[in-house]
Protein backbone atom coordinates (compact mmCIF):
# COMPACT_ATOMS: atom_id res chain seq x y z
CA UNK A 1 0.00 0.00 0.00
CA UNK A 2 2.93 2.35 0.72
CA UNK A 3 4.33 1.76 -2.77
CA UNK A 4 0.94 2.36 -4.41
CA UNK A 5 0.45 5.54 -2.38
CA UNK A 6 3.87 6.89 -3.36
CA UNK A 7 3.15 6.08 -7.00
CA UNK A 8 -0.08 8.10 -6.94
CA UNK A 9 1.39 11.01 -4.98
CA UNK A 10 4.47 11.20 -7.24
CA UNK A 11 2.43 12.36 -10.23
CA UNK A 12 0.88 15.22 -8.21
CA UNK A 13 4.27 16.07 -6.71
CA UNK A 14 5.85 16.48 -10.15
CA UNK A 15 2.97 18.70 -11.29
CA UNK A 16 3.39 20.78 -8.14
CA UNK A 17 7.14 21.01 -8.77
CA UNK A 18 6.52 22.53 -12.22
CA UNK A 19 4.96 25.58 -10.56
CA UNK A 20 8.37 26.46 -9.05
CA UNK A 21 6.87 26.96 -5.61
CA UNK A 22 9.07 28.71 -3.06
CA UNK A 23 8.33 25.85 -0.68
CA UNK A 24 9.51 23.20 -3.15
CA UNK A 25 12.92 22.68 -1.60
CA UNK A 26 11.43 22.50 1.88
CA UNK A 27 8.97 19.77 0.80
CA UNK A 28 11.75 17.79 -0.90
CA UNK A 29 13.95 17.87 2.17
CA UNK A 30 10.97 16.90 4.31
CA UNK A 31 10.21 13.92 2.06
CA UNK A 32 13.86 12.86 2.20
CA UNK A 33 13.89 13.08 5.99
CA UNK A 34 10.69 11.01 6.18
CA UNK A 35 12.25 8.42 3.89
CA UNK A 36 15.36 8.11 6.06
CA UNK A 37 13.20 7.86 9.17
CA UNK A 38 11.20 5.04 7.58
CA UNK A 39 14.33 3.18 6.46
CA UNK A 40 16.19 3.32 9.76
CA UNK A 41 13.40 3.12 12.34
CA UNK A 42 10.63 1.01 10.80
CA UNK A 43 11.35 -2.75 11.17
CA UNK A 44 11.79 -4.49 7.84
CA UNK A 45 10.21 -7.93 7.32
CA UNK A 46 13.43 -8.96 5.63
CA UNK A 47 17.00 -7.80 6.18
CA UNK A 48 18.10 -6.78 2.70
CA UNK A 49 21.88 -6.23 2.41
CA UNK A 50 21.49 -3.76 -0.45
CA UNK A 51 19.10 -1.28 1.24
CA UNK A 52 21.93 1.28 1.57
CA UNK A 53 22.43 1.33 -2.19
CA UNK A 54 18.74 2.15 -2.62
CA UNK A 55 19.19 5.06 -0.20
CA UNK A 56 21.96 6.36 -2.49
CA UNK A 57 19.63 6.21 -5.51
CA UNK A 58 16.86 8.01 -3.62
CA UNK A 59 19.29 10.66 -2.38
CA UNK A 60 20.46 11.24 -5.97
CA UNK A 61 16.82 11.60 -7.07
CA UNK A 62 16.12 14.22 -4.40
CA UNK A 63 19.29 16.10 -5.41
CA UNK A 64 18.23 16.14 -9.07
CA UNK A 65 14.85 17.64 -8.14
CA UNK A 66 16.55 20.27 -5.98
CA UNK A 67 18.49 21.33 -9.10
CA UNK A 68 15.36 21.12 -11.25
CA UNK A 69 15.34 24.79 -12.31
CA UNK A 70 19.12 25.28 -12.37
CA UNK A 71 19.85 22.77 -15.14
CA UNK A 72 18.46 22.29 -18.61
CA UNK A 73 15.24 20.30 -18.92
CA UNK A 74 16.82 17.71 -21.26
CA UNK A 75 19.64 17.07 -18.81
CA UNK A 76 17.14 16.89 -15.92
CA UNK A 77 15.03 14.25 -17.68
CA UNK A 78 18.15 12.34 -18.70
CA UNK A 79 19.32 12.18 -15.07
CA UNK A 80 15.92 11.02 -13.86
CA UNK A 81 15.83 8.21 -16.44
CA UNK A 82 19.39 7.11 -15.64
CA UNK A 83 18.69 6.95 -11.88
CA UNK A 84 15.44 5.02 -12.48
CA UNK A 85 17.15 2.49 -14.77
CA UNK A 86 20.05 2.00 -12.38
CA UNK A 87 17.76 1.61 -9.36
CA UNK A 88 15.41 -0.87 -11.01
CA UNK A 89 18.26 -2.75 -12.65
CA UNK A 90 20.27 -3.04 -9.44
CA UNK A 91 17.22 -4.08 -7.43
CA UNK A 92 16.31 -6.83 -9.90
CA UNK A 93 19.90 -8.00 -10.20
CA UNK A 94 20.27 -8.38 -6.44
CA UNK A 95 16.84 -10.00 -6.14
CA UNK A 96 17.61 -12.64 -8.75
CA UNK A 97 21.16 -13.33 -7.61
CA UNK A 98 21.09 -12.88 -3.82
CA UNK A 99 17.47 -13.70 -2.88
CA UNK A 100 16.25 -16.18 -5.49
CA UNK A 101 19.57 -17.69 -6.54
CA UNK A 102 21.06 -18.10 -10.01
CA UNK A 103 18.85 -18.69 -13.02
CA UNK A 104 19.51 -22.45 -13.06
CA UNK A 105 18.31 -22.77 -9.46
CA UNK A 106 15.20 -20.72 -10.27
CA UNK A 107 14.49 -22.78 -13.38
CA UNK A 108 14.75 -26.05 -11.48
CA UNK A 109 12.51 -24.73 -8.68
CA UNK A 110 9.90 -23.49 -11.17
CA UNK A 111 9.84 -26.78 -13.07
CA UNK A 112 9.55 -28.74 -9.85
CA UNK A 113 6.66 -26.59 -8.61
CA UNK A 114 4.64 -26.40 -11.80
CA UNK A 115 5.12 -30.01 -12.83
CA UNK A 116 4.20 -31.37 -9.41
CA UNK A 117 0.93 -32.99 -8.44
CA UNK A 118 -1.96 -30.61 -9.04
CA UNK A 119 -0.37 -28.38 -11.69
CA UNK A 120 1.04 -29.98 -14.81
CA UNK A 121 1.87 -33.48 -13.68
CA UNK A 122 1.79 -36.02 -16.51
CA UNK A 123 0.93 -38.93 -14.21
CA UNK A 124 -2.06 -37.04 -12.79
CA UNK A 125 -3.27 -36.03 -16.23
CA UNK A 126 -3.16 -39.63 -17.42
CA UNK A 127 -5.52 -40.58 -14.59
CA UNK A 128 -8.06 -37.96 -15.69
CA UNK A 129 -7.61 -38.87 -19.35
CA UNK A 130 -8.29 -42.54 -18.56
CA UNK A 131 -11.66 -41.60 -17.05
CA UNK A 132 -12.58 -39.17 -19.83
CA UNK A 133 -11.63 -41.57 -22.61
CA UNK A 134 -13.75 -44.35 -21.13
CA UNK A 135 -16.75 -42.12 -20.27
CA UNK A 136 -17.76 -39.08 -22.34
CA UNK A 137 -21.02 -38.38 -20.46
CA UNK A 138 -21.66 -35.51 -18.05
CA UNK A 139 -20.51 -36.20 -14.46
CA UNK A 140 -18.28 -34.90 -11.68
CA UNK A 141 -15.07 -36.37 -10.28
CA UNK A 142 -14.03 -36.29 -6.63
CA UNK A 143 -10.25 -36.10 -6.18
CA UNK A 144 -9.60 -37.15 -2.61
CA UNK A 145 -7.23 -35.00 -0.50
CA UNK A 146 -6.29 -32.68 -3.35
CA UNK A 147 -3.36 -30.33 -2.73
CA UNK A 148 -4.45 -27.68 -5.24
CA UNK A 149 -8.05 -26.45 -5.24
CA UNK A 150 -7.96 -25.51 -8.93
CA UNK A 151 -7.06 -28.98 -10.18
CA UNK A 152 -10.39 -29.19 -12.12
CA UNK A 153 -9.34 -26.05 -13.99
CA UNK A 154 -5.78 -27.26 -14.64
CA UNK A 155 -6.82 -30.73 -15.79
CA UNK A 156 -10.13 -29.77 -17.45
CA UNK A 157 -12.65 -31.91 -15.60
CA UNK A 158 -15.80 -31.25 -13.56
CA UNK A 159 -14.80 -31.34 -9.91
CA UNK A 160 -15.66 -30.05 -6.44
CA UNK A 161 -12.99 -27.48 -5.67
CA UNK A 162 -12.00 -23.94 -6.58
CA UNK A 163 -9.73 -21.15 -5.41
CA UNK A 164 -10.79 -17.71 -6.66
CA UNK A 165 -12.22 -14.40 -5.52
CA UNK A 166 -15.49 -14.53 -7.48
CA UNK A 167 -17.22 -17.53 -5.90
CA UNK A 168 -21.00 -16.88 -6.09
CA UNK A 169 -22.77 -16.25 -2.81
CA UNK A 170 -25.09 -19.26 -3.14
CA UNK A 171 -22.12 -21.60 -3.72
CA UNK A 172 -20.36 -20.09 -0.70
CA UNK A 173 -23.48 -20.66 1.37
CA UNK A 174 -23.88 -24.26 0.22
CA UNK A 175 -20.45 -25.28 1.49
CA UNK A 176 -20.02 -23.14 4.57
CA UNK A 177 -23.50 -22.26 5.81
CA UNK A 178 -26.43 -24.25 4.37
CA UNK A 179 -24.85 -27.72 4.69
CA UNK A 180 -21.94 -26.72 6.97
CA UNK A 181 -19.29 -28.79 5.17
CA UNK A 182 -15.82 -28.70 6.74
CA UNK A 183 -13.66 -26.36 4.64
CA UNK A 184 -10.44 -24.39 4.94
CA UNK A 185 -10.96 -21.17 6.89
CA UNK A 186 -11.00 -18.91 3.83
CA UNK A 187 -13.61 -16.91 1.88
CA UNK A 188 -11.84 -17.54 -1.45
CA UNK A 189 -11.92 -21.31 -1.73
CA UNK A 190 -13.90 -24.49 -1.29
CA UNK A 191 -12.64 -28.05 -1.51
CA UNK A 192 -14.67 -31.26 -1.74
CA UNK A 193 -17.57 -32.37 0.45
CA UNK A 194 -15.78 -33.92 3.45
CA UNK A 195 -16.72 -37.47 2.33
CA UNK A 196 -20.43 -36.83 2.93
CA UNK A 197 -21.88 -39.48 0.63
CA UNK A 198 -25.46 -38.21 0.34
CA UNK A 199 -24.27 -34.82 -0.92
CA UNK A 200 -21.67 -36.34 -3.24
CA UNK A 201 -24.25 -38.58 -4.87
CA UNK A 202 -26.88 -35.85 -5.24
CA UNK A 203 -24.29 -33.67 -7.01
CA UNK A 204 -23.54 -36.35 -9.65
CA UNK A 205 -20.20 -37.58 -8.36
CA UNK A 206 -19.43 -40.58 -10.55
CA UNK A 207 -15.73 -41.22 -9.96
CA UNK A 208 -13.38 -41.08 -6.99
CA UNK A 209 -9.60 -40.68 -7.30
CA UNK A 210 -7.74 -41.88 -4.21
CA UNK A 211 -3.99 -42.27 -3.64
CA UNK A 212 -2.95 -45.92 -3.58
CA UNK A 213 -1.54 -45.65 -0.06
CA UNK A 214 -4.64 -43.94 1.35
CA UNK A 215 -6.75 -46.09 3.67
CA UNK A 216 -9.93 -44.30 2.55
CA UNK A 217 -12.26 -46.39 0.40
CA UNK A 218 -15.49 -44.70 -0.79
CA UNK A 219 -18.68 -46.50 0.18
CA UNK A 220 -20.79 -47.85 -2.69
CA UNK A 221 -17.98 -47.51 -5.25
CA UNK A 222 -16.27 -50.20 -7.33
CA UNK A 223 -12.53 -50.13 -7.95
CA UNK A 224 -11.98 -49.75 -11.71
CA UNK A 225 -8.24 -49.39 -12.06
CA UNK A 226 -5.03 -48.56 -10.24
CA UNK A 227 -2.94 -46.15 -12.28
CA UNK A 228 0.16 -44.03 -11.56
CA UNK A 229 -0.15 -44.33 -7.81
CA UNK A 230 -3.91 -43.72 -7.72
CA UNK A 231 -7.01 -45.88 -7.35
CA UNK A 232 -9.96 -44.99 -9.60
CA UNK A 233 -13.40 -45.86 -8.22
CA UNK A 234 -16.79 -45.71 -9.96
CA UNK A 235 -20.05 -44.92 -8.15
CA UNK A 236 -22.48 -47.87 -8.19
CA UNK A 237 -25.31 -45.46 -7.32
CA UNK A 238 -24.56 -42.58 -9.66
CA UNK A 239 -27.24 -39.94 -10.16
CA UNK A 240 -27.10 -37.66 -13.24
CA UNK A 241 -27.26 -33.87 -13.30
CA UNK A 242 -31.07 -33.93 -13.07
CA UNK A 243 -33.70 -35.97 -11.24
CA UNK A 244 -37.26 -35.46 -9.96
CA UNK A 245 -38.48 -34.60 -6.48
CA UNK A 246 -42.21 -35.10 -5.84
CA UNK A 247 -42.01 -33.84 -2.24
CA UNK A 248 -40.65 -30.69 -0.64
CA UNK A 249 -40.02 -28.89 2.65
CA UNK A 250 -39.96 -25.18 3.37
CA UNK A 251 -36.78 -23.25 4.15
CA UNK A 252 -38.01 -22.79 7.72
CA UNK A 253 -38.37 -26.56 8.21
CA UNK A 254 -34.97 -27.16 6.64
CA UNK A 255 -33.23 -24.73 8.99
CA UNK A 256 -34.46 -26.73 11.99
CA UNK A 257 -32.68 -29.90 10.83
CA UNK A 258 -29.19 -31.00 11.82
CA UNK A 259 -26.43 -31.80 9.30
CA UNK A 260 -27.26 -35.50 9.10
CA UNK A 261 -30.92 -34.84 8.42
CA UNK A 262 -30.08 -32.23 5.80
CA UNK A 263 -27.82 -34.70 4.00
CA UNK A 264 -30.51 -37.40 3.97
CA UNK A 265 -33.11 -34.92 2.78
CA UNK A 266 -30.97 -34.16 -0.29
CA UNK A 267 -31.94 -37.59 -1.69
CA UNK A 268 -35.61 -37.39 -0.73
CA UNK A 269 -37.15 -33.94 -1.07
CA UNK A 270 -36.53 -30.41 -2.31
CA UNK A 271 -36.04 -27.34 -0.15
CA UNK A 272 -38.11 -24.49 -1.62
CA UNK A 273 -39.45 -21.08 -0.64
CA UNK A 274 -43.02 -22.09 -1.51
CA UNK A 275 -44.08 -25.75 -1.62
CA UNK A 276 -47.11 -24.96 -3.81
CA UNK A 277 -48.56 -28.14 -5.31
CA UNK A 278 -45.64 -30.26 -4.14
CA UNK A 279 -46.48 -32.83 -1.49
CA UNK A 280 -45.06 -31.86 1.91
CA UNK A 281 -42.34 -34.20 3.11
CA UNK A 282 -42.50 -35.55 6.66
CA UNK A 283 -39.12 -34.65 8.20
CA UNK A 284 -39.69 -37.18 11.00
CA UNK A 285 -38.58 -39.83 8.50
CA UNK A 286 -35.04 -38.46 8.70
CA UNK A 287 -32.97 -40.41 11.20
CA UNK A 288 -30.09 -38.79 13.09
CA UNK A 289 -28.54 -40.85 15.88
CA UNK A 290 -26.91 -38.89 18.72
CA UNK A 291 -23.74 -40.65 19.92
CA UNK A 292 -22.48 -37.98 22.31
CA UNK A 293 -23.50 -34.55 23.56
CA UNK A 294 -21.93 -31.85 25.73
CA UNK A 295 -18.50 -31.54 27.34
CA UNK A 296 -19.16 -33.12 30.75
CA UNK A 297 -17.67 -36.54 30.04
CA UNK A 298 -14.76 -35.60 27.82
CA UNK A 299 -11.14 -36.08 28.86
CA UNK A 300 -8.95 -32.97 28.84
CA UNK A 301 -5.17 -33.12 28.66
CA UNK A 302 -3.00 -30.03 29.18
CA UNK A 303 -6.07 -27.80 29.04
CA UNK A 304 -7.39 -25.33 31.61
CA UNK A 305 -11.17 -24.94 31.54
CA UNK A 306 -13.12 -21.88 32.64
CA UNK A 307 -16.76 -22.17 31.60
CA UNK A 308 -16.83 -22.46 27.81
CA UNK A 309 -13.27 -21.08 27.53
CA UNK A 310 -10.44 -23.60 27.12
CA UNK A 311 -6.79 -22.54 27.43
CA UNK A 312 -4.58 -25.07 25.69
CA UNK A 313 -0.97 -25.65 26.70
CA UNK A 314 1.56 -27.59 24.59
CA UNK A 315 0.37 -31.12 23.67
CA UNK A 316 -3.23 -30.27 24.55
CA UNK A 317 -6.02 -32.63 23.53
CA UNK A 318 -9.72 -33.36 24.01
CA UNK A 319 -10.86 -36.98 23.94
CA UNK A 320 -14.52 -37.78 23.29
CA UNK A 321 -15.54 -41.40 24.04
CA UNK A 322 -18.19 -43.07 21.89
CA UNK A 323 -20.10 -45.83 23.63
CA UNK A 324 -21.86 -47.11 20.52
CA UNK A 325 -20.25 -50.53 19.94
CA UNK A 326 -22.33 -51.39 16.86
CA UNK A 327 -20.27 -51.11 13.70
CA UNK A 328 -22.36 -50.22 10.68
CA UNK A 329 -21.87 -48.28 7.46
CA UNK A 330 -22.31 -44.56 7.84
CA UNK A 331 -20.72 -41.26 8.78
CA UNK A 332 -19.85 -39.88 12.20
CA UNK A 333 -20.32 -36.10 12.28
CA UNK A 334 -18.71 -34.02 15.04
CA UNK A 335 -20.46 -30.69 15.58
CA UNK A 336 -19.17 -27.82 17.71
CA UNK A 337 -19.23 -24.08 18.18
CA UNK A 338 -15.59 -23.01 18.02
CA UNK A 339 -14.17 -19.50 18.42
CA UNK A 340 -10.58 -18.34 18.32
CA UNK A 341 -9.99 -16.06 21.32
CA UNK A 342 -6.31 -15.41 20.59
CA UNK A 343 -4.67 -13.00 18.14
CA UNK A 344 -3.00 -15.73 16.10
CA UNK A 345 -4.09 -18.81 14.21
CA UNK A 346 -5.12 -21.99 15.99
CA UNK A 347 -4.68 -25.52 14.70
CA UNK A 348 -6.89 -28.53 15.38
CA UNK A 349 -6.16 -32.12 14.48
CA UNK A 350 -9.27 -34.28 14.58
CA UNK A 351 -8.40 -37.98 14.31
CA UNK A 352 -5.52 -37.18 11.97
CA UNK A 353 -7.21 -34.44 9.91
CA UNK A 354 -5.90 -30.89 10.31
CA UNK A 355 -8.10 -27.81 10.54
CA UNK A 356 -6.93 -24.20 10.89
CA UNK A 357 -8.94 -21.46 12.57
CA UNK A 358 -7.47 -18.06 11.79
CA UNK A 359 -7.63 -15.06 14.08
CA UNK A 360 -10.75 -12.92 13.69
CA UNK A 361 -8.36 -10.06 12.90
CA UNK A 362 -7.15 -11.89 9.79
CA UNK A 363 -8.90 -10.54 6.67
CA UNK A 364 -8.97 -14.08 5.22
CA UNK A 365 -10.74 -15.58 8.21
CA UNK A 366 -14.24 -16.72 7.27
CA UNK A 367 -16.82 -15.27 9.71
CA UNK A 368 -18.12 -18.53 11.11
CA UNK A 369 -18.23 -20.27 14.50
CA UNK A 370 -20.33 -23.43 13.96
CA UNK A 371 -18.53 -26.38 12.37
CA UNK A 372 -19.25 -29.96 11.40
CA UNK A 373 -16.51 -32.53 10.73
CA UNK A 374 -16.93 -35.97 9.21
CA UNK A 375 -14.72 -37.90 11.63
CA UNK A 376 -12.53 -40.57 10.08
CA UNK A 377 -10.43 -43.35 11.66
CA UNK A 378 -12.74 -44.21 14.57
CA UNK A 379 -11.32 -47.73 14.80
CA UNK A 380 -8.96 -46.59 17.57
CA UNK A 381 -11.03 -47.46 20.68
CA UNK A 382 -14.08 -45.67 19.27
CA UNK A 383 -12.58 -42.35 20.34
CA UNK A 384 -12.55 -38.87 18.82
CA UNK A 385 -9.23 -37.24 19.63
CA UNK A 386 -8.92 -33.48 19.11
CA UNK A 387 -5.38 -32.11 19.39
CA UNK A 388 -5.17 -28.34 19.87
CA UNK A 389 -2.30 -25.92 19.33
CA UNK A 390 -1.50 -23.65 22.31
CA UNK A 391 -4.00 -20.81 22.64
CA UNK A 392 -7.41 -19.89 23.97
CA UNK A 393 -10.63 -21.36 22.58
CA UNK A 394 -14.33 -21.02 23.16
CA UNK A 395 -15.88 -24.46 22.68
CA UNK A 396 -19.54 -25.27 23.22
CA UNK A 397 -22.54 -27.09 21.69
CA UNK A 398 -20.46 -30.24 21.12
CA UNK A 399 -22.47 -33.07 19.59
CA UNK A 400 -21.58 -36.29 17.76
CA UNK A 401 -24.14 -37.56 15.24
CA UNK A 402 -24.29 -40.73 13.18
CA UNK A 403 -25.63 -40.85 9.61
CA UNK A 404 -26.47 -44.40 8.60
CA UNK A 405 -26.22 -45.62 5.00
CA UNK A 406 -29.03 -48.10 5.65
CA UNK A 407 -31.57 -46.33 3.40
CA UNK A 408 -29.05 -44.71 1.04
CA UNK A 409 -29.44 -47.23 -1.81
CA UNK A 410 -33.24 -47.21 -1.69
CA UNK A 411 -33.30 -43.40 -1.82
CA UNK A 412 -31.03 -43.34 -4.87
CA UNK A 413 -33.00 -46.04 -6.70
CA UNK A 414 -36.22 -44.10 -6.14
CA UNK A 415 -34.75 -40.94 -7.67
CA UNK A 416 -33.34 -42.87 -10.64
CA UNK A 417 -36.89 -43.69 -11.74
CA UNK A 418 -37.26 -40.15 -13.13
CA UNK A 419 -33.73 -39.05 -13.94
CA UNK A 420 -32.60 -36.78 -16.75
CA UNK A 421 -31.36 -38.88 -19.67
CA UNK A 422 -29.64 -38.32 -23.03
CA UNK A 423 -27.74 -35.40 -21.53
CA UNK A 424 -25.73 -33.21 -23.91
CA UNK A 425 -23.78 -30.19 -22.80
CA UNK A 426 -21.18 -27.60 -23.72
CA UNK A 427 -19.67 -24.59 -21.97
CA UNK A 428 -22.94 -22.66 -21.63
CA UNK A 429 -25.82 -25.03 -22.42
CA UNK A 430 -27.33 -28.36 -21.42
CA UNK A 431 -30.09 -30.53 -22.88
CA UNK A 432 -31.78 -33.74 -21.81
CA UNK A 433 -35.02 -35.73 -21.62
CA UNK A 434 -37.01 -36.76 -18.57
CA UNK A 435 -40.02 -39.03 -18.07
CA UNK A 436 -41.97 -37.65 -15.11
CA UNK A 437 -44.01 -40.37 -13.40
CA UNK A 438 -45.60 -37.91 -10.97
CA UNK A 439 -45.75 -34.13 -11.22
CA UNK A 440 -43.02 -32.52 -9.18
CA UNK A 441 -39.81 -30.55 -9.35
CA UNK A 442 -36.83 -31.32 -11.58
CA UNK A 443 -33.65 -30.79 -9.56
CA UNK A 444 -30.59 -29.76 -11.57
CA UNK A 445 -27.26 -29.82 -9.72
CA UNK A 446 -26.20 -26.60 -11.45
CA UNK A 447 -25.79 -23.47 -9.29
CA UNK A 448 -28.73 -21.09 -9.65
CA UNK A 449 -28.11 -17.87 -11.58
CA UNK A 450 -30.39 -15.39 -13.32
CA UNK A 451 -28.23 -15.88 -16.40
CA UNK A 452 -29.82 -19.25 -17.13
CA UNK A 453 -32.69 -19.48 -19.62
CA UNK A 454 -34.64 -22.76 -19.50
CA UNK A 455 -37.06 -24.22 -22.02
CA UNK A 456 -39.40 -27.16 -21.47
CA UNK A 457 -40.66 -28.73 -24.70
CA UNK A 458 -39.44 -25.65 -26.59
CA UNK A 459 -41.22 -23.09 -24.38
CA UNK A 460 -39.58 -20.65 -21.97
CA UNK A 461 -40.12 -21.79 -18.39
CA UNK A 462 -39.67 -20.18 -15.00
CA UNK A 463 -37.25 -21.82 -12.57
CA UNK A 464 -36.36 -21.34 -8.92
CA UNK A 465 -33.55 -21.82 -6.45
CA UNK A 466 -33.81 -25.08 -4.52
CA UNK A 467 -31.76 -26.64 -1.72
CA UNK A 468 -30.32 -23.19 -1.13
CA UNK A 469 -28.09 -23.22 -4.19
CA UNK A 470 -29.31 -25.15 -7.25
CA UNK A 471 -31.91 -24.95 -10.02
CA UNK A 472 -35.41 -26.38 -9.79
CA UNK A 473 -38.04 -26.60 -12.57
CA UNK A 474 -41.62 -27.65 -11.82
CA UNK A 475 -42.91 -30.21 -14.33
CA UNK A 476 -46.22 -31.98 -14.90
CA UNK A 477 -46.50 -35.71 -15.43
CA UNK A 478 -45.27 -36.95 -18.82
CA UNK A 479 -42.24 -36.89 -21.10
CA UNK A 480 -40.39 -33.60 -21.50
CA UNK A 481 -37.45 -32.15 -23.41
CA UNK A 482 -35.31 -29.88 -21.25
CA UNK A 483 -32.86 -27.31 -22.61
CA UNK A 484 -31.00 -24.59 -20.78
CA UNK A 485 -28.69 -21.87 -22.05
CA UNK A 486 -26.53 -19.43 -20.10
CA UNK A 487 -25.96 -15.77 -20.89
CA UNK A 488 -24.07 -13.57 -18.44
CA UNK A 489 -26.60 -11.43 -16.51
CA UNK A 490 -26.95 -7.90 -17.94
CA UNK A 491 -24.73 -8.87 -20.89
CA UNK A 492 -27.21 -7.46 -23.41
CA UNK A 493 -27.73 -4.29 -21.37
CA UNK A 494 -24.00 -3.68 -20.94
CA UNK A 495 -23.38 -4.38 -24.63
CA UNK A 496 -26.05 -1.84 -25.59
CA UNK A 497 -24.49 0.76 -23.27
CA UNK A 498 -21.07 0.14 -24.80
CA UNK A 499 -22.43 0.51 -28.34
CA UNK A 500 -24.31 3.73 -27.56
CA UNK A 501 -21.25 5.11 -25.76
CA UNK A 502 -19.06 4.39 -28.78
CA UNK A 503 -21.61 6.05 -31.08
CA UNK A 504 -21.76 9.06 -28.75
CA UNK A 505 -17.97 9.43 -28.80
CA UNK A 506 -17.94 9.35 -32.61
CA UNK A 507 -20.79 11.90 -32.81
CA UNK A 508 -19.06 14.28 -30.38
CA UNK A 509 -15.79 13.95 -32.28
CA UNK A 510 -17.48 14.74 -35.61
CA UNK A 511 -19.30 17.74 -34.13
CA UNK A 512 -16.09 19.16 -32.65
CA UNK A 513 -14.22 18.57 -35.89
CA UNK A 514 -16.94 20.31 -37.88
CA UNK A 515 -16.84 23.32 -35.54
CA UNK A 516 -13.06 23.44 -35.81
CA UNK A 517 -13.25 23.44 -39.62
CA UNK A 518 -15.83 26.24 -39.58
CA UNK A 519 -13.79 28.36 -37.16
CA UNK A 520 -10.65 27.95 -39.29
CA UNK A 521 -12.57 29.17 -42.37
Amino acid sequence: MLIFTCGVVAAYAIDFDKKNSKYRNFYLVLIFAAFLLYVFYVPSPKDLPYDKIQIVFFTALIGIFLLRFKIKQVFFLFCIIIVAICSIGYNNFMMFTQDLGDYQTQKASTLQTFSGSGYDNEADKQVIQYIQQSDSSFYRIMWNQINKENIPLYYNYNGFSSYQSLIPNNVHSFFKETYNIAQMDSPSRYSNLDHRLYLETALMNKYYIVRSGDSFSPYGFTLLKELNGYKIYKNDHYLPVGFMYDQAVSVEQFNQLDEVQKDQLMLQAAVVEQTGSLEKFNTKKLRSEVLFKGMDNVKLENIDKNGDVYTARPNASIQIPLNNKQVKAGETILKMNLKNLTTGSLMLNINGTNFEKRSVNNIYSYPKDNYAFNVQNLQNNRMINISLSPGQYSIKDVEVLFNSYEKYTDSVNELKQSELKNVHYDENSLQGKVNVRKSGLLFLSVPYSKGWHIKVDGKDTDFEQVNGTFIGVRLPKGKHDISMHYVTPYFKESTAISIFTAIGIVVVYLIKRRKKVKSSN
